[in-house]
């Protein structure tokens, strides 16, 4: 790379970081990177999910950049800023060891697979519409909905869905009607692809911590914690959700 091209990206890099927000800041650094493919972009992009607490997405920019850069120099604070981050990010497949505190709730949504017991296997004269998080009465369910409630994951902002095998995702406010799930898997995904890929994609409404109301994608989310999905379930949500880090975790037997 010539001086007057480290220039010309140095400069832009510089103009992006005078935004007033960090979304604003990483937007402009996205496309900038898809430009120019820059370990300086990639670095930069780092430090703006750092600050955002996306851990992985920090610490992919920062790998990014540790090999894209030719200088010593640059590649160790890359390197470095990778360690520190890698360290700090605690890996866990328990949804109880989870710290909510380390996650940001405006870009960390929560997905978990339903269960074959319903409503309707346990008290045969329920509505016919249920909301759906309370429809839903299998032990890994329920065990979700119990620590959810109690960690106030919905008052702290943090997002949820219900990845169901015959209706796809829904929200845990939705109704459902009665229907005979004895046999069914819920880890078989049923719903079409196609389908499923336009929910995926569909705005939908939520209430942010300020108490607004924002519309927002499920692909936008930069983080998907997926409680107890399937092999299935966890292949497609990486497939249809290529921006996001999926983070697997399960309740206890």
């Amino acid at each position: 790379m010539s001086k007057a091209e480290w220039k010309e990206i140095t400069e832009k890099v510089k103009k992006c970081r005078e935004h007033s927000s960090s979304e604003k800041i990483i937007s402009c650094l996205e496309k900038l990177y898809e430009a120019y493919k820059d370990g300086m972009v990639a670095f930069y992009l780092g430090r703006e999910y750092e600050k955002t607490r996306s851990t992985n997405e920090a610490i992919k920019y920062y790998n990014i950049a540790e090999n894209l850069f030719n200088l010593p120099s640059f590649r160790d604070a890359a390197k470095t800023s990778r360690e520190k981050l890698e360290k700090k990010l605690k890996v866990t497949k328990n949804l109880y060891q989870i710290n909510l505190s380390e996650f940001n709730p405006s870009t960390t949504l929560f997905i978990v697979s339903s269960s074959t017991q319903k409503i309707w296997n346990i008290i045969p004269n329920a509505p016919k519409h249920v909301t759906s998080r309370f429809a839903f009465r299998g032990k890994k369910f329920t065990d979700f909905t119990k620590w959810a409630e109690e960690e106030k994951i919905e008052e702290r902002a943090f997002f949820w869905m219900i990845l169901s095998g015959k209706y796809g995702l829904i929200k845990p406010w939705d109704n459902i009607p009665n229907y005979d799930g004895k046999n069914e898997d819920p880890g078989i995904i049923s719903v079409p692809d196609k389908d499923l890929q336009s929910q995926l994609k569909e705005k939908r409404f939520w209430t942010a911590s300020d108490g607004k109301i924002v519309d927002v994608r499920i692909i936008d989310f930069r983080r998907i914690i997926c409680v107890n999905c399937s092999v299935q379930q966890l292949e497609k949500i990486k497939n249809y959700c290529p921006h996001s880090s999926i983070h697997p975790v399960y309740t206890e037997e």
